[in-house]
């Protein structure tokens, strides 16, 4: 089963645009749980490479998270703090 796991950022974003390391290691062991079930999992800002500037504009990341969202059976959305304004 294909997940899309959209998870908020704001709250855990660093002023260079990364996220907090300790924040990336528990969304990495939620998504290598799922993994490790036998499930694909997409995350945007996994795909960013844990960043909401290095790799791609907000404006790329939102285009991509929505085709990665159509193409999933399911998601999960995890509620933390300030939403994030795109689909993190």
């Amino acid at each position: 089963m294909k997940i899309f796991l959209s998870i908020p950022t704001q709250a855990h974003k660093l002023p260079n645009g990364d996220i907090e390391p300790s924040y990336v290691e528990s969304i990495e062991e939620l998504a290598n749980q799922l993994r490790d079930a036998g499930h694909e999992v997409f995350c945007v800002i996994e795909h960013s490479h844990w960043s909401q500037y290095r790799v791609k504009t907000p404006e790329e990341q939102f285009e991509v998270g929505l085709i990665e969202l159509k193409k999933s059976d399911k998601s999960i959305v995890l509620l933390d703090g300030p939403i994030s304004p795109g689909v993190q």
